[in-house]
């Protein structure tokens, strides 16, 4: 069954940003560069904890991914959002050199907006801003959060969230969609989700920005569960999907859109959600897994 999900060594990291679409190249064009960062401001799934407030008029499908644990069974059947993506137009992770060479920081927003020929007031700068305010967060508890925008930076963080010489695999949700497949349709769980027995885990979600930017946060106390979950659409198309699932959502804002879309008490509870395409997640390797 592991054979089926995209699963990759630390060792091949290189191939996985050449199979994910995340190459070396420095920077995209001012028109590619605004394209995408409007694309993803106006499309972004989940970030799982740092989402902007939002009312229920705000609504749009891509936040159609969340369930609940007692969801977790052959047959259930919800409606999910899967956005295609196309990786030559998006951008790349830089290396430390050119990371370490361009501010990242609130503070510098109109340099940057400057830097990135982007006007004050457009969505393109709304998102710039948005992704720097994420970014600058807090820990808590047994919680692992950086924003990366390197190769190095992001192996730096895998490392420092499972040791230097632990063995790492990657998960994300893979597609096998027809040509004329809706991005948002109703999926059924065709077997009995299965979980990936670990404590630590690390998700690393792609930010609206000019060059490549991963939200990665995890916890290392065993609070989060992740799970295979193949999935069948009512279009006939096939996922092989991966599933997290947060035991503890009291620090949470009461705002979060998984609250809002689960119709539940703000952090009364536990939650879960689809991991998109082009986000993925770090576990420890566990044989036959």
């Amino acid at each position: 069954m592991a054979s089926v999900f995209a699963s990759c060594s630390l060792l091949l990291l290189a191939l996985l940003f050449l199979l994910c679409g995340y190459g070396t190249s420095t920077r995209i064009t001012i028109n590619q560069q605004e394209n995408y960062v409007k694309k993803e401001a106006d499309n972004s799934q989940e970030v799982t904890d740092i989402r902007p407030k939002i009312n229920k008029a705000d609504m749009n499908p891509s936040y159609n991914v969340w369930f609940t644990p007692k969801d977790l069974y052959k047959g259930f059947t919800m409606p999910i959002y899967l956005a295609k993506s196309d990786p030559s137009n998006s951008p790349h992770l830089l290396t430390r050199e050119e990371s370490d060479s361009i501010p990242f920081s609130i503070s510098q927003l109109d340099y940057l907006l400057s830097l990135f020929s982007i006007s004050k007031d457009t969505p393109q700068a709304k998102a710039i801003a948005y992704t720097l305010n994420s970014c600058d967060m807090e820990l808590k508890g047994h919680e692992i959060k950086s924003c990366v925008s390197s190769q190095e930076s992001l192996l730096d963080l895998v490392q420092k969230a499972f040791g230097s010489n632990t063995k790492v695999d990657l998960f994300t949700s893979i597609t096998h969609p027809s040509e004329t497949s809706p991005l948002l349709q109703k999926y059924s769980f065709l077997e009995v989700p299965q979980q990936i027995t670990t404590r630590k885990m690390l998700a690393c979600h792609p930010m609206p920005y000019p060059y490549a930017i991963f939200y990665c946060h995890g916890h290392v106390d065993g609070s989060t569960r992740v799970f295979k979950i193949p999935l069948g659409g009512e279009n006939g198309d096939k996922v092989d999907a991966i599933a997290v699932c947060h035991s503890n959502t009291s620090s949470w804002d009461e705002d979060h859109i998984s609250f809002k879309m689960l119709n539940m008490k703000p952090r009364s509870g536990p939650v879960c959600h689809i991991i998109p395409r082009n986000n993925f997640v770090w576990l420890p390797s566990i044989p036959d897994q």
